[in-house]
């Protein structure tokens, strides 16, 4: 897969270069929704963010370097990395999400929560965003301790 270039798609570029994606899906800030007969802009800026992919061919050390990155960040919103196997077929999908969302999710068995934060907790998914840019810096620096060739620039909000 190439680079998507978009501000919502920085850690799935990264990802990416770790080793060729077989699935993605990430929250965008406007999304194309079908209304009726057409597609229409939807604002999902204050949904939450995350980041799901699958690898066409996992190998455990990048999982487990990602894990690392991510709980070795110490920043405004703590991030946690979930796994699930693919429903059909083989393969692993992992998400990266903030653990406040993931814990929502959780407890009461609520399952939608991007209505309840958009409503609730407004500011929430504004933070996030500009986190995920310095979570893109951590994963620079950190592929540079090990000496790998990636480096990506980052966009601004």
């Amino acid at each position: 897969m190439f680079p998507i270039g978009k501000k919502e798609t920085i850690l799935l570029d990264f990802i990416g270069s770790l080793g060729k994606l077989e699935w993605l899906h990430y929250q965008s800030r406007i999304e194309d929704e079908w209304i009726n007969d057409h597609f229409e802009k939807i604002d999902r800026s204050k949904y939450p963010p995350y980041t799901s992919f699958r690898f066409e061919k996992e190998v455990p050390e990048v999982i487990t370097l990602l894990e690392d990155a991510i709980q070795s960040y110490k920043g405004k919103v703590e991030w946690c990395m979930t796994h699930h196997p693919k429903e059909y077929g083989t393969g692993v999908n992992h998400r990266i999400l903030p653990t406040f969302v993931k814990n929502l999710r959780a407890s009461e068995g609520m399952e939608v929560v991007n209505e309840y934060i958009e409503n609730h907790y407004p500011n929430f998914s504004q933070s996030p965003m500009k986190i995920l840019l310095d979570w893109l810096n951590m994963f620079n620096q950190f592929s540079k301790m090990l000496d790998m060739t990636h480096e990506f620039s980052l966009y601004s909000l």
